[in-house]
C-alpha cells in the first residue's frame, strides 16, 4: 500500500512466481494533508494515530486505518474464515478492492468483490455484509469522507 501525489506513469514487474495483483487507484481532486497511520504509505512520514487493536477472539474481523487525507480514510480488512462483518462507516461511500475471495451481500443482492475484478463500490447507507470462505478474506475500504453530507447540505453551502 503506498500514496503518490500523481503525475507520473508506473509500471509494475512481476519478479515472483505467484500472480501479482496490483490495483492502482486514482483520486481525482486533491486531497490535503495526507497522514501515515499504521503503515508507511506516505514514505518519511511518521505514523500517527495508529488504533491497531485486535480482539482476543479470532473470529472477529480485524481492521486498522493504513493512512488518511482530508478527503479519504484508507483501512485494512481482514475477516476469518466462514465468517460475515460490514464496514464501519456504512453512512458514507465505500470503495473496495479485494485481496482475496469475499462478497458482499447489499440488501437482498449478493456480489462478488473479487470477480471480474476485485472492485466494489458501496454507495452511503448500502449497509454492505462481507461474507468470506473457508480460507478467510482480506480487503482495503477506502472510505470517502465528504460523501454522507446530503444533496440539500451540500447545494446550501454552495454560493
Amino acid at each position: 500500500m503506498s500514496y503518490t501525489l500523481g503525475g507520473f506513469s508506473h509500471a509494475v514487474t512481476n519478479r515472483g512466481g505467484v500472480p501479482l495483483r496490483n490495483i492502482a487507484i486514482e483520486l481525482i481532486r486533491p486531497q490535503g494533508t495526507i497522514r501515515n497511520r499504521c503503515r508507511e504509505a506516505v514514505k518519511d512520514q511518521p505514523k500517527e494515530n495508529c488504533d491497531m487493536a485486535f480482539a482476543s477472539d479470532s473470529r472477529r474481523p480485524r481492521h486498522y486505518a493504513l493512512f488518511e487525507t482530508d478527503e479519504v480514510l484508507v483501512e485494512y480488512w481482514e475477516l476469518s474464515p466462514h465468517s460475515s462483518s460490514g464496514p464501519s462507516a456504512n453512512h458514507l461511500d465505500i470503495l473496495v478492492a479485494a485481496l482475496t475471495d469475499i462478497s458482499a451481500t447489499v440488501g437482498s443482492a449478493t456480489d462478488s468483490a473479487n470477480a471480474p475484478h476485485g472492485i466494489l463500490w458501496l454507495p452511503a447507507d448500502s449497509h454492505a455484509i462481507f461474507k468470506t470462505a473457508a480460507t478467510g478474506g482480506h480487503f482495503v475500504a477506502i472510505t470517502f469522507k465528504d460523501s454522507g453530507l446530503s444533496a440539500a447540505h451540500r447545494s446550501d453551502s454552495q454560493p
